[in-house]
């Protein structure tokens, strides 16, 4: 992990004095340097304290492009708000992939957690999630941001049941879960093939990802050959419409939207 992170051009950013020994300390986990100089780097990663709160905001950006991306996970965001209150609750495809509409509180490891959007509604949908991202920086970001919304009166509860993984393969953690360890769901949601010659530009945050997952080999096949062999009874795989099953196994069931299609395997 450490060498595929120092083959990106990354530098900790302290946005003040306040900041600078938290700076030092997760430059020392990313194995990258502290700079005042972040324009020289393709990736900026801020330190910034938070007069609200005890907990710093982490934000990333992207600087090799014009303009620059920038990027904060937060689910204290409207977005995020939105997803929470008006996504439709029960009725949500992943809500009824996962079958926590019929069984709330279910346990769940998102194996390829990324942003933490999807935790983030199985949470608000009751689920006890796990969350996995195998990159660094990702994961440092997403217990950042599970920390900061506990300290939201309004998201404490929700935050409660998300647990994030310091950053560790998925498919090593998959191989070595036993009863100690139990899940009821996998959720795995790869990034997505490239199907068209033609796309539009993907957004922002995925063009962020893209960035930092460039060094990464494509692990999907063998995530779910994994999920299926480990014993938990419910996998599920998020995957675009048009896009075929992953190993070429058909799924027991699908629930399917315009762009999106959620492929579910049952283990007996």
């Amino acid at each position: 992990m450490t060498k595929k992170i120092q083959q990106l051009s990354l530098v900790v950013v302290a946005s003040n004095k306040e900041s600078q020994q938290q700076a030092n300390t997760i430059a020392e986990q990313l194995a990258c340097t502290v700079s005042d100089k972040p324009g020289l780097h393709d990736l900026a990663l801020t330190v910034q304290s938070n007069p609200l709160s005890k907990i710093i905001d982490l934000e990333l950006t992207l600087q090799k492009l014009n303009p620059p991306l920038k990027l904060l996970l937060d689910f204290n965001s409207k977005r995020s708000h939105y997803r929470k209150q008006s996504g439709g609750g029960k009725q949500q495809h992943i809500v009824r992939a996962t079958g926590l509409h019929k069984n709330p509180g279910l346990r769940i490891l998102d194996a390829t957690a990324g942003l933490g959007s999807d935790s983030f509604v199985l949470a608000c949908n009751s689920a006890i999630i796990t969350l996995v991202e195998q990159h660094p920086i990702l994961s440092l970001m997403l217990d950042n941001a599970v920390a900061r919304a506990q300290q939201i009166n309004e998201l404490a509860d929700i935050a409660s049941r998300m647990q994030v993984c310091s950053a560790i393969d998925s498919i090593d953690l998959i191989h070595s879960l036993n009863k100690q360890h139990h899940y009821d769901v996998i959720y795995l949601d790869p990034m997505y093939p490239s199907i068209h010659k033609k796309q539009a530009k993907a957004k922002k945050s995925m063009q962020i990802i893209q960035y930092l997952l460039q060094y990464y080999d494509d692990q999907a096949d063998q995530l779910l050959s994994a999920a299926l062999s480990c014993g938990v009874k419910r996998i599920v795989v998020k995957r675009p419409t048009a896009a075929k099953p992953l190993i070429n196994k058909s799924p027991q069931s699908s629930i399917e939207s315009s762009k999106t299609r959620y492929d579910i395997y049952i283990q007996h």
